[in-house]
């Protein structure tokens, strides 16, 4: 390929956060590096929040392997949303942006077919796809496998998003023009920022959808829906994002949103979880 056709390419960002996922992190920067790049060029960010158990390390043998295939940026923990939006604005320099934690994995050709949905749709400024789900879920003691989502939905679904959120994190490709113009990543201290970024991007712009399981997402105790489904958080950190979203919300939508979400973490899945311990 020519130089002056690479200069042509869209550049896409990629930010992987780390902090403390030794035994994870060189899988996850490896499926970014792995990308088919023959329609973008590759901006790969791993950015490590303040590790203490030794993923630097294997990040900096990781980095000397790689050359200057990626960026690896060590700081000290300030939590994810401040640094996601400090590496997005301050280093990244893609028309496109997408972030992958790094216990998660992405499939070779997830950014070439987000780009190509995003083309066929032009007024969506922000893709995503279905994921896999693989490892262990202690609380039904059973090993996790299958798709992440049954229904997903494109387009306009800002009355969708806040009733259940159907979209896989690590699955996301937006603009770099939205991540401005919602002002990033929400830094208060919710534990559903994802969720949160994307009720305010759907008031903004329509979602396209790609249907294949382009994210592997690890199911493993350690991960932040796990640790708030074992505390009984999960209800209430969900009710935080909705509180301050309201405002952008249909309040039927918000009303139903409560209901709904209340009967899923308030008393199906107890009893789900109860069932599970009883049966192994």
């Amino acid at each position: 390929m020519g130089d002056e056709l690479v200069q042509l390419l869209p550049r896409v960002s990629v930010i992987v956060p780390s902090f403390n996922h030794k035994n994870y992190v060189e899988e996850a920067v490896n499926s970014v590096l792995s990308q088919v790049q023959d329609t973008f060029k590759l901006e790969l960010l791993v950015v490590d929040d303040g590790s203490s158990d030794g993923s630097v390390d294997v990040l900096k043998a990781l980095h000397s392997r790689a050359g200057e295939s990626f960026q690896l940026i060590l700081k000290g923990n300030e939590g994810l949303c401040q640094t996601l939006n400090r590496v997005i604005r301050d280093c990244s320099s893609g028309t496109y942006i997408a972030v992958l934690a790094s216990d998660d994995l992405w499939h070779p050709e997830k950014l070439t077919k987000q780009l190509e949905c995003m083309r066929s749709n032009p007024a969506a400024r922000l893709c995503y796809s279905n994921a896999e789900v693989f490892g262990f879920d202690t609380m039904s003691g059973r090993r996790k496998s299958g798709k992440a989502q049954r229904y997903q939905f494109s387009g306009r679904v800002n009355n969708l998003l806040p009733l259940n959120n159907f979209v896989p994190a690590g699955s996301v490709m937006f603009s770099r023009d939205l991540f401005d113009e919602i002002e990033g990543f929400d830094q208060s201290g919710l534990r559903l920022e994802d969720w949160d970024f994307l009720i305010r991007a759907s008031v903004r712009t329509p979602f396209c959808l790609v249907k294949e399981c382009l994210l592997f997402y690890r199911q493993h105790d350690e991960s932040a829906i796990s640790r708030m489904r074992r505390s009984g958080t999960l209800f209430s950190e969900k009710m935080k994002v909705l509180r301050k979203n309201c405002k952008l919300l249909n309040p039927l939508v918000l009303a139903a949103s409560v209901f709904i979400n209340f009967a899923l973490d308030k008393l199906i899945r107890p009893v789900l979880s109860r069932v599970a311990v009883d049966r192994f």
